[in-house]
């Protein structure tokens, strides 16, 4: 799992990247900025302070003729950023499931168990099992996931007579 020195790490490598190619077809930030854009921005940039989006990687290679090296370093280092976000993301939604009562059910890797999540969730004593698809439990809001889960548990106890 990608963690933040990681993402840091990447931004500040292709930095280097950009400044190595500025540096390699002579030209200084002072030269290369207006070409592209201000030169506190390529100075930025250079020492992984600042992460312009992918326009501006383009234009680089456009004016420093890498033949889309820099694009596709950026493409790695979203990629790495995006996976970062969604592991941050999937931890905060487990520990909000969990703080609520309920758990996930993982495979022995840890990961989510099958194509569907299911979830446990314990009221009054009692387990139940609800299978919720990937897409819907990451696009939903915590809470409101488990207050429907308890909404089908007060309903299927109005069902059976409140027999538990």
């Amino acid at each position: 799992m990608a963690d933040p020195h990681d993402v840091s790490e990447a931004w500040r490598a292709l930095g280097q990247q950009l400044a190595a190619y500025r540096k390699a077809a002579g030209h200084t930030q002072h030269s290369l900025a207006p070409r592209i854009t201000g030169r506190s921005t390529i100075a930025n940039t250079e020492v992984g302070r600042q992460h312009p989006d992918r326009a501006f990687w383009k234009r680089c290679d456009e004016v420093l003729d890498t033949d889309g090296a820099l694009t596709a370093g950026y493409d790695q280092v979203a990629a790495i950023e995006q996976k970062y976000r969604r592991a941050r993301g999937a931890a905060a939604f487990t520990t909000a499931l969990t703080a609520a009562g309920t758990t996930l059910v993982t495979d022995t890797n840890g990961q989510p168990a099958g194509e569907a999540d299911i979830l446990v969730t314990v009221a009054d004593g009692r387990g139940r099992h609800v299978q919720v698809s990937r897409r819907a439990l990451l696009q939903a809001v915590p809470g409101s996931v488990v207050a429907s889960l308890a909404s089908a548990e007060t309903a299927a106890r109005s069902d059976t007579g409140g027999a538990s």
